[in-house]
């Protein structure tokens, strides 16, 4: 189990959560800065909504910097590590010249498109070694383009229930992988930084003890209960759009906690008391967009995921 301080946004204040997400849904609804960023997005469906939503916690955190987004829906990171995804790495990074971090979210759908519990040991094995040996060439060549930069690896979250295999067979596969990519972050140093938030749902959110699957328990659990998070059970159903993929505010959650576990340190910005009541405006005005838009989402029934 992991411990509850790497997921320090289940303690956060339920407001603050709320303005993320709507500073999240301003951002995807609106085009991405005309200038320079100095963070740089690459990878997959994950990757494609964290962009904005990583800008939407430096904009509640009153950060001037600019995220970028260069994922793509699909990407594995098989295709990324060949010549013409280094390629569009190296497009990406010349067009962002004062981009010194990159946010890395790959290697799920190479897991996803080739994995199943009818595999062996050796065969896991093998599979996780060749993503990892993917990972370092996209890794690699990112700091040949950019030396020094900072690269953040983020894992996923344990998915809903998958053919593949029960969500403790799918769970224990990840976390495997997950020893795996951490190995791959500490020969690398202080070039790779990966961080494991399987589980992050499970804490932020609980269970409602409704079994859309027999694999939900049929008991209330509430959110940041000791039990959590579980392997043996997926992410609640309230924080997924589908099988795979999370909710508009389940990126804004995971945003948070990537900010919380990584970006802080570098991208934070200390707020003088003079500027608080400016600030609360801000977050007022940012609520009450979201409100609208949220408004014309039900009436088109469209999902903003």
């Amino acid at each position: 189990m992991m411990p509850m301080s790497r997921f320090d946004p289940v303690r956060r204040q339920i407001s603050r959560h709320f303005i993320l997400l709507a500073a999240f849904l301003l951002a995807t609804f609106h085009a991405a800065p005309a200038f320079a960023a100095r963070v740089v997005v690459f990878g997959d469906s994950w990757g494609v909504p964290a962009a904005p939503a990583l800008q939407a916690v430096l904009i509640a955190e009153g950060s001037p910097d600019t995220v970028a987004s260069a994922a793509v829906g699909g990407e594995t990171a098989a295709n990324l590590s060949l010549a013409s995804g280094l390629q569009h790495i190296s497009d990406s990074l010349a067009a962002n010249p004062d981009a010194d971090l990159v946010h890395l979210s790959i290697g799920g759908n190479d897991f996803l498109g080739q994995w199943n519990s009818s595999f062996t040991p050796a065969q896991e094995d093998a599979l996780f070694q060749a993503i990892a040996a993917d990972v370092e060439t996209i890794v690699d060549h990112i700091l040949s383009v950019r030396p020094g930069v900072r690269i953040y690896w983020s894992s996923y979250d344990y998915p809903r229930p998958l053919p593949i295999g029960t969500p403790t067979e799918v769970n224990a596969a990840s976390a495997k992988f997950a020893v795996e990519a951490a190995a791959l972050a500490d020969a690398k140093g202080a070039g790779l930084t990966y961080d494991d938030f399987n589980g992050l749902m499970q804490v932020t959110y609980g269970f409602d003890g409704t079994q859309p699957t027999i694999y939900d328990p049929p008991i209330p659990i509430p959110p940041g209960d000791p039990s959590l998070p579980d392997p043996t059970l997926p992410s609640p159903d309230a924080s997924f759009s589908d099988s795979i993929h999370l909710t508009a505010a389940g990126y804004a959650i995971l945003a948070e906690a990537h900010y919380d576990a990584f970006y802080a340190a570098i991208l934070a910005v200390p707020v003088p008391a003079s500027d608080a009541r400016s600030r609360g405006l801000l977050g007022a005005m940012i609520v009450a967009a979201a409100v609208v838009m949220l408004r014309r989402l039900c009436v088109l029934n469209i999902h903003p995921a």
